[in-house]
């Protein structure tokens, strides 16, 4: 699977694009936030974005000898007899994001997505990706690593600008002190070249901007960029009595991901760069 992606966006001097940047959604669990999800895509809706789901969008922890969940854990129009578990899941969330499709996505592989793929030999969101599309949505799937880089086009000028991504969907435990924080400088060592790192996965949610530094080789120069590192929560909600978070002892998780905005900007110098804020969608 191809894992760089370029997305043009022709983008007036006075306007600003933004990406809705997610993950660990889990749409067919039974503690997933659905009116959290709405409310943002809601707003994604008026401010013309892009939304970025990085990972697990969906669950499917329910399907047949799959150790990572009981039965009581699947939802009850999931669990019916003769009907295939994951078709019907696939279903549900596209009759969901189908109300959607004048935004476009860019959705990558989860852990949950490649255990299903690699347990049951089916891609639940390449499936997922042709429904939207065919009805007239626009999906592009990323794989579980890699670079989305947005190319801004300056109104009908020919003056272009790029805001490189590097995500990666997550690893490793919760990390229940230090959140993953303590990952940041290692990951803008390893992806220097981005502008914007983002992962999840654990279900911790901050937001770390970080200053590099780098010589310039044309004019000898020390200069010095902003990396934004994301962590994107998640929208499902932690059980209250049992199950794999409760005996992990795993943090409550704060839910919502982040608003990336875009705008063009004059420097001092009467360049023109992209000026990249962070908001919190919660």
């Amino acid at each position: 699977m191809n894992n760089v992606h370029i997305i043009d966006k022709v983008l007036k001097q006075s306007e600003e694009h933004y990406v809705l940047n997610l993950s660990d959604i889990h749409i067919d669990s039974k503690n997933f936030d659905r009116e959290l999800l709405k409310k943002h895509l809601d707003m994604a809706i008026e401010r013309n974005a892009t939304v970025f789901i990085n990972g697990d969008l969906l669950d499917v922890m329910g399907a047949k000898r799959d150790p990572r969940s009981l039965p009581n854990d699947i939802r009850p129009e999931y669990n019916k007899a003769g009907a295939s578990y994951l078709d019907l899941v696939v279903e549900d969330c596209f009759q969901f994001l189908k109300k959607y499709n004048d935004l476009d996505f860019f959705i990558s592989y989860g852990n949950h997505e490649t255990n299903i793929i690699k347990r049951q030999q089916f891609d639940p969101l390449k499936l997922l990706a042709h429904y939207i599309n065919y009805s007239g949505g626009n999906v592009t799937l990323g794989a579980y690593t890699g670079a989305l880089i947005f190319r801004y086009i300056r109104g009908k000028s020919s003056e272009k600008r790029l805001v490189k991504w590097f995500y990666h969907h997550g690893s490793g435990g919760g990390a229940q002190r230090s959140k993953g924080i303590l990952n940041a400088d290692i990951l803008v060592a390893q992806n220097s070249w981005a502008d914007v790192i983002t992962s999840g996965h654990d279900h911790n949610k901050w937001h770390f901007p970080f200053t590099a530094k780098h010589l310039s080789p044309f004019k000898l120069e020390w200069n010095k960029r902003k990396v934004e590192i994301l962590r994107t929560g998640s929208y499902k909600k932690k059980s209250l009595d049992f199950g794999w978070e409760v005996e992990k002892n795993f943090n409550e998780p704060t839910l919502g991901g982040w608003w990336v905005k875009n705008k063009w900007e004059n420097t001092g110098n009467k360049e023109r760069i992209i000026k990249t804020t962070i908001e919190e969608a919660n």
